[in-house]
């Protein structure tokens, strides 16, 4: 299906595509890879290094750095905030459910993901 028609198809179906949120990545282990220019009607579209879908952060080797670190970072600060705001509670067991629903929930997100390629990620 060309690029064209699919836009036709949108346009059909009463979705406008806005090119300025638009962007494209390529997926490559290349270091010098080829580069295309696309566009959508008649604006060009913009190249991006990483892009996220599902809350996941991917670049373009499939690397989940990026993801480990913004998904750490998340956790730390919503860790400080629950250790600011929970620093006058005494039961351990109020604490770890806080903490399970909060900071644990965000490190156990695309874990599976993260993970299953750490040799060419760390």
């Amino acid at each position: 299906m060309s690029p064209l028609h699919m836009l036709l198809q949108c346009l059909d179906n009463g979705m406008n595509p806005n090119a300025d949120k638009t962007t494209f990545i390529f997926f490559t282990c290349n270091m010098n890879s080829i580069t295309f220019r696309y566009q959508l009607g008649l604006t060009h579209l913009a190249h991006s290094l990483y892009v996220k879908d599902l809350g996941v952060l991917l670049d373009y080797r499939l690397y989940f750095r990026n993801q480990v670190g913004h998904t750490v970072a998340q956790a730390f600060r919503v860790l400080g905030l629950i250790r600011y705001i929970t620093s006058s509670f005494s039961s351990t067991d109020t604490l770890n459910t806080v903490y399970c629903a909060l900071v644990r929930s965000k490190l156990e997100f695309a874990r599976r993901l993260e993970f299953c390629n750490t040799n060419k990620s760390f």
